[in-house]
C-alpha cells in the first residue's frame, strides 16, 4: 500500500477521521477509499485511569495498553500468530490496496 497526503482540494472524502477514532487503539483501514483527518489527532489508546497514572509506570501492568479485542486486534489475546500480538504497533495500518490519506493540514 501507499500512503499518500495531498492537500486539501482533494474532491471529496470518503471517511473522516476524529480522534474518537484512535481513543480505543490503532484505526484499521480494510476499505479502499479516502481517508480525511478532522482534526489533530493524539495517540494514547487506552491510558490508564487517574489514579493508576499517579503512579510510577513501571508498577502499572505492563499489559493494561495493550489490545482486548482478538476479532478487532487479531492476535492480541494469545500474544502470537496475529499482527497486533505485540500490542498497538500504529496509528493506521493500512489492510487494502488504493488508499488516499489526506491530513487537510493537521497533524498525528
Amino acid at each position: 500500500s501507499v500512503i499518500s497526503t495531498i492537500n486539501s482540494s482533494t474532491p471529496s472524502c470518503d471517511y473522516n477521521l476524529l480522534q474518537i477514532d484512535f481513543d480505543f487503539g490503532t484505526y484499521r483501514i480494510i476499505n479502499d477509499g479516502i481517508y480525511c483527518l478532522s482534526e489533530n489527532i493524539i495517540f494514547n489508546p487506552l491510558p490508564p485511569d487517574q489514579e493508576l497514572s499517579s503512579k510510577s509506570p513501571n508498577s502499572i501492568d505492563p499489559f493494561l495498553w495493550f489490545p482486548k479485542d482478538n476479532t478487532s486486534y487479531p492476535g492480541c489475546r494469545s500474544l502470537q500468530n496475529g499482527p497486533f500480538a505485540l500490542g498497538f504497533f500504529s496509528v493506521i495500518s493500512i489492510e487494502t490496496s488504493n488508499v488516499i490519506i489526506d491530513l487537510q493540514e493537521y497533524e498525528i
